[in-house]
């Protein structure tokens, strides 16, 4: 676990280079909301499954859709975001 724990809200988070960094930092010990227009879900439920906190958000952030993941940030009680 990393001194400083952070929540990381990774758009495009489901798959490809998103969904590797998201691997990233779950390793790393950080917690996770992956948003993305498909699939975020999913890969929350394979980081999951793999050990570690996330959480899928399906949003579209191109529709400046960003408030819904900052509403589950400061639902989840995170200090830190990045």
């Amino acid at each position: 676990m990393p001194e400083q724990t952070k929540v990381f809200i990774i758009t495009g988070g489901a798959r490809g280079i998103g969904y590797a960094f998201a691997e990233k930092l779950a390793h790393a010990g950080h917690r996770l909301v992956i948003a993305d227009i498909g699939g975020a879900y999913e890969a929350a439920e394979r980081i999951r499954s793999a050990g570690y906190a996330a959480i899928g958000l399906t949003i579209d952030v191109t529709k400046g859709h960003l408030e819904k993941p900052l509403r589950v940030w400061q639902n989840v009680g995170a200090s830190n975001l990045t």
